[in-house]
C-alpha cells in the first residue's frame, strides 16, 4: 500500500513538474494550444495506466506474500537438518510444490507487470525532458529576441550619437570659418563697424568650437562605451 502511495506521489509530482495536472488539461483547450492539450492527456493516460498497473501489481505481490506465509514453515522444515522419514518427506515436498505454483505464478505476474510500468516509466520521464526541452528553446528564442532587440537599441543610440557629434563639430568650425571670413572681408573694406561685428563673432565661433570639441569628447566616451556594450551583447 505504501508502494501504490509512493508511486502515485511521484506521478503527480511528474505531471506537475510538465504543468500537466488535471486543472491544466481541462485549461488548456481554451487557450487554443492543441498540441499541448495532446501532450498534457498523453502524460494523463500515462500515469493512469501506471496507477492501475501498480495497484495490480501489488495485489499480486499481496497474494504472494500470503502465500510464502504458508510456504515458509515447509522450506523451513526441508532446508533444516531434521531427517524426516520417506513418507513423511513425500508429503512435505508434495505439498511445498502444491503452495509454491500458485506463489511463483503470482510473482511471475508482479514481475511482468513491473516491466510494464517501468516502460511507462520511461515514456513519461521522456515526455517530461522534452517538454522541458522545448521549454528551454522557447527561453532560448526569447532571450534571444531581447539580445537583438539590445542589440539593435545601442546600434541605433551608437549611430545617433556619432551623426550629433559629427553635426556639432561641423557647425562649430564653419562657424569659426565664416566668423574668420566676415573679419577678412570687413577689414578689406575698411568697414571698422563689420570689423567689430565679425570680431565679436569670431570670438563666440572659437568659444562654441571649444565648448563643441569638449562635448565632443565626452561624446566618444559614450561611443566607445557603447561599442563595448555592443560587443558583449554579440557574444552572448
Amino acid at each position: 500500500m505504501e508502494d501504490l502511495q509512493a508511486s502515485i506521489e511521484q506521478q503527480e509530482l511528474l505531471a506537475s513538474d510538465v504543468g500537466c495536472n488535471e486543472t491544466t488539461v481541462i485549461a488548456v483547450p481554451n487557450s487554443g494550444s492543441t498540441r499541448a492539450t495532446a501532450n498534457c492527456e498523453k502524460k494523463q493516460r500515462l500515469i493512469e495506466d501506471i496507477n492501475e498497473l501498480t495497484v495490480r501489481r501489488d495485489k499480486y505481490l499481496s497474494e504472494a506474500e500470503v502465500q510464502y506465509e504458508k510456504i515458509a514453515p515447509l522450506e523451513a522444515l526441508l532446508e533444516g537438518d531434521e531427517v524426516f522419514e520417506q513418507d513423511r518427506l513425500i508429503e512435505i515436498r508434495s505439498e511445498y510444490n502444491t503452495l509454491k505454483i500458485p506463489y511463483d505464478s503470482r510473482k511471475l505476474q508482479a514481475s511482468l507487470i513491473d516491466i510494464q510500468i517501468n516502460r511507462r516509466e520511461q515514456l513519461l520521464n521522456h515526455e517530461t525532458l522534452m517538454a522541458g526541452y522545448a521549454e528551454s528553446m522557447a527561453n532560448w528564442k526569447a532571450d534571444e529576441q531581447e539580445l537583438n532587440e539590445k542589440r539593435d537599441s545601442l546600434s541605433t543610440r551608437l549611430e545617433q550619437i556619432q551623426q550629433q557629434a559629427e553635426q556639432d563639430m561641423t557647425k562649430a568650425r564653419q562657424a569659426e570659418t565664416d566668423a574668420a571670413t566676415a573679419y577678412a572681408q570687413a577689414v578689406a573694406w575698411g568697414d571698422i563697424e563689420g570689423e567689430k561685428n565679425a570680431n565679436a563673432d569670431a570670438q563666440k565661433a572659437g568659444k562654441n568650437l571649444t565648448t563643441a570639441t569638449e562635448h565632443n569628447r565626452r561624446q566618444h566616451l559614450i561611443i566607445a562605451a557603447l561599442e563595448q556594450e555592443l560587443v558583449i551583447v554579440e557574444q552572448q
